[in-house]
């Protein structure tokens, strides 16, 4: 079994943030509260070892939900079906996308956080548990 991280960053262009707004530098969330920055989009894909098989440079306006279905088929079609755990930031996957993981021919494992919302709705039930 082999582990995939998979990564979504955003990088503005620092040095002027008045750049023209073409190609793939689009103005997108930045994580870095800087609105006024063109940015773009960078997903990769990390081995163990880290080495990256795979990545792509996105217009700076891309969700990073729409992200992981694409490059699930991308690293399948060029690396073949095989037993990977996808280790991914809880801001990547979308519900529908971990359920197609799970019903795959050969399944998709996956490690990620759970959404913070979900968190709160769950934690009355867990802490009723007798750990």
């Amino acid at each position: 079994m082999s582990v995939s991280t998979c990564c979504c960053t955003a990088g503005q262009h620092r040095v002027e943030c008045d750049v023209p707004v073409t190609g793939k530098r689009k103005f997108g969330h930045s994580r870095d509260k800087r609105s006024d920055c063109v940015q773009v989009v960078i997903a990769l894909i990390v081995t163990p070892d880290g080495f990256p098989p795979a990545y792509e440079v996105m217009p700076g306006n891309t969700s990073d939900k729409t992200t992981l279905a694409g490059f699930i088929k991308k690293i399948e079609a060029q690396y073949g079906k095989a037993q990977r755990t996808w280790v991914m930031d809880r801001g990547i996957p979308t519900e529908e996308v971990l359920a197609e993981m799970r019903a795959a021919e050969t399944p998709i494992h996956y490690l990620v956080g759970t959404p913070k919302g979900r968190l709160t709705k769950l934690e009355k039930g867990l802490l009723k548990l007798p750990w």
